[in-house]
């Protein structure tokens, strides 16, 4: 199976989406794609990228998932990578801009 390339973080509502924890914030991450790939276990591609302070370009480092259990646990498995790099460098999300359509309070109920 060829790995299918995700976004899992642009703008979903709560609705159609499936809540994780990016930051200590909830986040919901477009469930129908995620459906698709765990019903037929496709092998997932998450990129992320900051700059090259060297020579202006910039870095990109390529996750690859090869199993997922469910839905869930690949949301959460994608969140945790997404989390992780804004950790070791905020400048690897480039939806800083839409953040309060994407990020949700804390104490927001997660399904």
């Amino acid at each position: 199976r060829q790995p299918l390339g995700v976004m899992p973080d642009i703008p979903t509502d709560s609705a159609r989406g499936v809540p994780v924890r990016v930051l200590g914030k909830t986040m919901y991450f477009a469930a129908a794609l995620l459906r698709l790939v765990v019903k037929h276990q496709v092998p997932v591609v998450l990129y992320t990228s900051t700059p090259d302070l060297h020579d202006g370009g910039r870095d990109v480092v390529l996750h690859v998932l090869y199993e997922h259990a469910s839905v869930e646990a690949l949301a959460a498995r994608l969140a945790e990578v997404l989390g992780q790099a804004l950790c070791n460098d905020p400048t690897a999300w480039h939806l800083w801009a839409f953040a309060e359509h994407i990020l949700h309070a804390a104490d927001e109920e997660m399904l």
